[in-house]
């Protein structure tokens, strides 16, 4: 009985932790969109397609001028929960500074449930600023995000994706052995091909 009450007292307190390092990543990832590197030539560390606009009888709200010293301190504590995580989590060597980093920023995304906008991890961007340069082949597919995952909208005539048996509806799961969950129709395209 003793064992089970440190176990629930032990899921309670990695349950909270999680709850604040999910809140602490989004000011995290606000701090990185509004602070990054201005260098000309630096890859930005978020590329997003924002088109959504407030509805007609809205009005935008209106961004502030000077960060103010609660802005400063909200990744202090995203650090400061890393950090503890490094210390005292379970299994220390799952945690990944810059894999939580990267799920904190995509978690921002995601709350925004907006479909038009997405996250590009550094390696993908410069990975399609290198291939937009140059001619761009695919496997001949129409794609859209639907739930999760990317579907496929329609195969183009005559192309791989048809000749391949790809039918409209069809769901990627994976590619080359990686679980497709949670891509972004971007994504997808500079991985498929």
């Amino acid at each position: 009985m003793n064992s089970n009450a440190a176990r629930n007292a032990l899921v309670a307190v990695l349950s909270a932790l999680i709850g604040v390092l999910l809140i602490a990543a989004g000011f995290l990832g606000a701090f990185i969109v509004f602070n990054g590197d201005d260098e000309p030539d630096a890859a930005p560390a978020i590329v997003a397609e924002v088109t959504a606009t407030p509805a007609a009888d809205t009005e935008a709200p209106a961004a502030a001028d000077d960060p103010t010293e609660e802005d400063e301190i909200h990744p202090r504590i995203f650090t400061e929960i890393v950090d503890i995580l490094e210390e005292d989590f379970v299994e220390p060597e799952r945690v990944d500074r810059q894999y939580l980093m990267e799920g904190a920023i995509q978690g921002i995304f995601t709350a925004l449930n907006d479909p038009h906008s997405t996250y590009i991890d550094p390696q993908t961007y410069d990975i399609s600023r290198n291939d937009f340069r140059g001619a761009f082949q695919g496997i001949g597919a129409t794609i859209a995000q639907q739930d999760n995952y990317v579907v496929i909208v329609r195969p183009l005539p005559d192309t791989p994706a048809e000749r391949a048996g790809i039918r409209a509806g069809d769901v990627i799961l994976e590619v080359d052995g990686e679980s497709a969950e949670g891509w972004s129709v971007e994504k997808a395209v500079l991985r498929i091909r």
